[in-house]
């Protein structure tokens, strides 16, 4: 487990974003929002791809970025690693290479890189691939190799952005299976509530270039703070006048409320909650 307490602003272009949210023990997170609201620039940020313009982000018990203090760790010395959406593998190496690469990368022989990536081939499923090259997979074992190269070296955090968003439903369940399996801390960005329902415990809710919202992921659903999160959790919306504990619809429905409420407000609540 690795948290994240993050408090800060950035500037991409004209466009500034606000991001203010811990994790705490949370292993499955689960970064949501409309298009365009800044969950890519949130991952980025992350990683080290993006700087902060104010504030600071804590990753464990170290800061990796604080703009008053200069400190910025690059992202190559942070022990994460960030899978763009689609994944992404080198069409010229065959998969056991394309796993390897990352010793590769930090000076290892090809023969010590093979030999260290052997565990995570078995692990994902991919030995008896290993000789082939990626024009010969399928879109799931290409996105089963894009996983694997990026788990190679164990990394405390792993950060993917919509994983399996170009993928038919079984190789969807395959990719799920292994995420469901880590040990890995995971920041996960998904327009798929069932994806989000599956893998993740936790919530960060992004609109407007800010976060409206995080915590685990029962209270959110209970108590989405906007109406596009009732909408993400297929939750029952109605808008009316609060009075005390009486709520009237504005289709005229009547309602007892749980707590004292006054002024317009909005109800959301799941379908299995009504009775008849």
């Amino acid at each position: 487990m690795t948290g994240i307490h993050l408090s800060g602003k950035t500037k991409l272009g004209a466009e500034e974003f606000e991001f203010s949210f811990e994790t705490g023990t949370h292993k499955r997170i689960a970064i949501i929002g409309p298009n365009g609201s800044g969950k890519t620039t949130l991952l980025r940020l992350i990683a080290g791809h993006e700087c902060l313009t104010s504030g600071s982000l804590q990753i464990g018990k170290a800061i990796y970025d604080e703009p008053v203090s200069e400190c910025f760790v690059p992202p190559h010395l942070r022990d994460l690693v960030l899978q763009h959406q689609g994944g992404s593998v080198f069409p010229h190496l065959t998969v056991e290479d394309n796993v390897a690469f990352p010793y590769r990368a930090k000076g290892y022989s090809k023969r010590n890189a093979r030999s260290l990536a052997r565990e995570t081939l078995e692990d994902f499923g991919l030995s008896k691939l290993k000789h082939k090259y990626p024009e010969q997979l399928s879109g799931g074992q290409t996105a089963r190799v894009s996983l694997a190269r990026s788990l190679t070296r164990r990394p405390k955090l792993l950060l993917l952005d919509e994983p399996t968003s170009a993928l038919d439903v079984e190789s969807v369940n395959q990719i799920h299976q292994i995420l469901e399996r880590l040990d890995t801390t995971l920041f996960v960005v998904s327009h798929d509530p069932v994806e989000v329902l599956k893998l993740s415990d936790y919530i960060i809710a992004l609109e407007r270039n800010e976060v409206i919202q995080f915590g685990d992921l029962e209270s959110i659903i209970q108590r989405p703070a906007s109406p596009w999160l009732s909408k993400f959790f297929d939750l029952n919306l109605l808008s009316g006048v609060a009075t005390g504990l009486e709520f009237t619809s504005d289709c005229g429905e009547h309602l007892q409320l749980p707590q004292h409420h006054s002024g317009n407000v909005q109800i959301s609540f799941p379908s299995s909650a009504v009775s008849l």
